[in-house]
């Protein structure tokens, strides 16, 4: 039994293609670094940033009105 298994376990890594070198194929095209924002970040970003906007507006009106 073990040598049927040790035997099927040869010839699949015999039969598999060659391994790159020099690093983890799971890690192939990663990058270091900060990672670009998924869309639903870049939305609400968007949607924080438009009301900060409505807000500043809101108080530099105010703050003239009052001069």
């Amino acid at each position: 039994m073990k040598d049927v298994r040790r035997q099927d376990a040869k010839e699949r890594k015999e039969a598999a293609p060659p391994r790159i070198s020099g690093g983890d194929p799971d890690l192939e095209g990663m990058v270091a670094g900060p990672q670009p924002l998924n869309e639903w970040q870049v939305e609400g970003l968007a949607a924080f940033e438009a009301e900060d906007a409505d807000e500043e507006e809101g108080a530099a009106s105010a703050t003239s009105d009052n001069s």
